[in-house]
């Protein structure tokens, strides 16, 4: 959708999920393998305890 409101031709949900994760992957490359691993060390716990806490609408977390 445009600001204002008008659908955008070619961009269903397929290109969406494409372009999501396109503009996604950038900051891991960055971080590399050893620098991912180390972000997922240290945000585990967080995100579990906010998990648990509700802080995340249900089906938000993973792509399945």
């Amino acid at each position: 959708m445009s600001l204002s409101g008008e659908r955008l031709s070619g961009c269903g949900p397929p290109r969406i999920e494409e372009e999501t994760d396109r503009l996604d992957r950038a900051p891991y490359e960055h971080l590399g393998e050893a620098g991912v691993a180390r972000l997922t060390e240290l945000t585990g716990g967080w995100t579990m305890t906010a998990l648990s806490a509700g802080a995340f609408p249900e089906g938000l977390i993973g792509k399945g």
